[in-house]
């Protein structure tokens, strides 16, 4: 007769081998070891299913020079009353560096990622006085994540122009493609 901690020990080892295949076969997740060259570590742990796509993107976008899954407390972005804020990736191009956050596309309303954007906005302001590239913080919606994108391809550009440009610019923008519809994604914002 086993003892109960055995019985667990043995139901663990065999159940859990056949879940993980059968979850990363589901979502589509590689093993945990891989190998990103152009990313700064060599494994990276993903909250989402588009976060590991977006990732895949990054890694095969040849605009892409680098990028990383910043570390907890990486970069001291306060919000909202103390809290603080950790943003999802960090991507250099040759033109810019981007500060990425991948949000479903129904929490992009909400009050806490609102504030969240306003101060990666203030950060990346801050960060553009002495940096040689500019900063730009872009909200990445999930569903215009797809492995096929490319980096510039996988902003949406209504998303882009509403946190990029100056605000007299973009009431500009938006008057235009109100008026003749040409990037209907930007009517939610």
């Amino acid at each position: 007769m086993f003892a109960p901690a055995e019985i667990e020990h043995k139901i663990e080892a065999a159940y859990t081998p056949l879940m993980e295949q059968r979850i990363r076969s589901t979502i589509d997740i590689p093993d945990i070891a891989l190998i990103y060259p152009k990313a700064c570590h060599t494994e990276y742990k993903y909250d989402s299913v588009p976060e590991h796509t977006f990732s895949v993107v990054l890694e095969k976008d040849p605009a892409v020079l680098k990028w990383l899954r910043p570390t907890p407390k990486q970069f001291k972005i306060w919000y909202a009353g103390g809290k603080l804020y950790e943003p999802d990736f960090i991507v250099e191009s040759a033109d810019a560096i981007y500060m990425v956050e991948v949000k479903n596309r129904h929490d992009i309303r909400d009050e806490d990622v609102k504030h969240k954007a306003q101060a990666a906005k203030k950060y990346c302001e801050h960060v553009n006085v002495f940096a040689p590239k500019p900063w730009r913080y872009v909200q990445q919606v999930d569903t215009y994540i797809k492995r096929s994108s490319t980096l510039a391809g996988s902003f949406p550009f209504a998303r882009f122009l509403a946190l990029a440009l100056p605000a007299p610019l973009m009431l500009l923008c938006r008057c235009l493609i109100k008026k003749y519809g040409l990037f209907p994604v930007i009517k939610s914002l």
